[in-house]
């Protein structure tokens, strides 16, 4: 397993995704505090957040070997041509919804498909390959969201990683 698995990685990786799916209109790891504020003006729908990837330590099986799980998570908000502002549009929202949820399953069987490739056409090592903790995948709905009334489907699942735990003294003035 990959020692060197963390924020930047997972990120880019999802967004990647976002980018690649041909329904998805614009891809981008978001703060929480924005899910208050207005979209920027002019974004298409669907659009696809990724979450900053959380990192939680984890013990597996008796020799204790020591892994990082790291809880990912996107969301596929709006349908092109579809409005969810009224409050009592419940129909468009389901239909959002069932919408968003689909494309959700579309990139959650990518992600799945990715991590069984151990290697790509050029050689290089998959990353990805034997990461995803099996069913690990949850959804739900969205919505609403930002002040535009968006609603959607998430998606969190799990990777694990080894970690290092030896200390590089180099760092430590008192230890080098």
């Amino acid at each position: 397993m990959n020692e060197n698995i963390g924020f930047k990685l997972i990120v880019s990786y999802l967004e990647n995704l976002g980018i690649l799916h041909t329904e998805v209109k614009k891809t981008f790891r978001w703060n929480s505090d924005e899910i208050n504020n207005a979209l920027p003006r002019g974004v298409a729908l669907p659009l696809m957040l990724v979450d900053a990837p959380q990192k939680a330590e984890s013990k597996v099986g008796k020799a204790s070997a020591t892994f990082n799980r790291h809880t990912c998570a996107f969301t596929i908000l709006g349908k092109p041509g579809t409005s969810t502002a009224q409050f009592s549009a419940y129909v468009r929202q389901n239909e959002v919804i069932a919408y968003c949820e689909e494309i959700c399953d579309q990139i959650q069987n990518r992600i799945e498909a990715d991590q069984l490739v151990h290697s790509f056409t050029n050689g290089d090592r998959n990353w990805l390959y034997g990461l995803l903790i099996e069913a690990s995948f949850e959804g739900f709905k969205v919505g609403p969201v930002f002040s535009d009334r968006l609603y959607g489907y998430r998606v969190e699942f799990a990777l694990r990683s080894k970690r290092c735990k030896e200390v590089d003294f180099s760092k430590w003035e008192d230890l080098s």
